[in-house]
């Protein structure tokens, strides 16, 4: 294993000269809010490595290295490597290649795991032996870096051979488009000021509570980053919403609420109290509005596109999810605009005709 900042450089600098280099990592996501990364497993055509990051306090070197524009960063599904990856490295590896993304433009399946592609590509029967390995530990044995090590030794194989079959189908600038995408930072980290758009059941709320949930959500996602504690340790989503209808809040009625404990209620009684006392935005304002059921029409439009895109996905050879989901399809129908359906690779995946319909459906809205 890659263990000292002299290893790190030294290889860091090989790999500067390569065409690609294949990444995966290991880490731990129990008592953290950020995933404690322990392990950065790298491939070339010049070999496989394992570097230990718990040996090291700055990657200065591998943030140089994924930055390089000249050296293609090949992952699997690369979303939890990402958000993993740039709190430590304070960037994401690019140019990206993601040979699940890949695949599925190349009709071998939504979602297709690395086994799987792995299998397909060289015929090769990974094993299933340390899924649950504490990569942190140390030392780790040789079984579990070999295992650790498989998971980027053939990405290169999977790369050659779906680029050879993304350009004999014309899609490459539609996979290259998608990379693009996946590779935004803003996708891996939730800005605390946005917290509240996870919460879904906002609309059972009064507006002023619901104004009351939002900023508590703010308030329990930087107390969250900033203790690096899971965000369910601070209030769990129940009982956050069981605070924003209270009225008045006071040591009493929060440990009333069954669903948070009295040493929460006693540790969070003044933050709360600031956090709602503070508030400044209109009380009357809605956050979460409650959605219109569609018409008729509407509906009857949604099933009808979603049968004429599964019969497109399955004259082009690719996944109908890939294209388009029902809840991209409903957003069409009730007239949201910025659909990414009739811009970029999905429009040139549905087609003209097709397009061109979703684009007049945009006229039902309110019908």
């Amino acid at each position: 294993m890659i263990s000292t900042a002299n290893e790190l450089q030294a290889l860091c600098h090989t790999l500067s000269r390569e065409e690609w280099v294949g990444i995966d990592t290991e880490f731990l996501r129990i008592r953290t809010y950020y995933p404690k990364l322990c392990l950065i497993q790298i491939s070339s055509s010049s070999g496989v490595w394992c570097v230990d990051v718990t040996a090291f306090k700055r990657l200065d070197a591998l943030s140089e290295l994924i930055n390089n524009q000249k050296v293609m960063k090949i992952l699997h599904a690369p979303d939890q490597d990402f958000e993993v990856l740039l709190p430590r490295l304070k960037a994401l590896p690019t140019p990206l290649f993601d040979t699940q993304a890949a695949a599925a433009f190349c009709g071998m399946g939504d979602q297709v795991s690395y086994a799987s592609l792995v299998e397909q590509v060289t015929g090769v029967v990974l094993e299933k032996a340390h899924t649950r390995t504490d990569w942190c530990r140390r030392p780790l044995s040789d079984s579990q870096i070999g295992y650790a090590e498989d998971d980027v030794r053939y990405l290169g194989d999977i790369y050659h051979y779906l680029e050879k079959r993304l350009g004999q189908t014309g899609r490459r600038e539609w996979a290259e488009e998608q990379f693009a995408l996946l590779s935004r930072q803003e996708h891996y980290f939730l800005d605390p000021e946005l917290a509240w758009k996870r919460l879904g059941r906002g609309n059972s709320l009064s507006p002023v509570a619901q104004q009351r949930l939002k900023a508590l959500a703010v308030w329990r996602e930087k107390t969250a980053q900033d203790q690096n504690i899971p965000r369910e340790w601070v209030i769990k989503d129940v009982a956050l919403m069981a605070v924003a209808r209270l009225e008045s809040i006071d040591s009493s009625s929060l440990e009333n609420i069954n669903e948070l404990s009295s040493g929460q209620a006693r540790r969070w009684l003044n933050p709360i109290q600031k956090v709602i006392s503070t508030m400044d935005v209109p009380q009357n304002e809605v956050v979460w509005p409650r959605e219109r059921p569609m018409t008729r029409a509407q509906s009857d439009h949604c099933k009808k596109m979603m049968k004429k895109i599964r019969e497109r996905a399955m004259t082009i050879g690719m996944s109908a999810s890939l294209i388009a989901t029902r809840k991209d399809v409903e957003a069409v129908v009730r007239g949201e605009r910025g659909s990414p359906l009739v811009t970029g690779w999905r429009r040139k995946a549905l087609g003209d005709s097709l397009t061109e319909e979703l684009e007049s459906l945009l006229g039902l809205s309110g019908r």
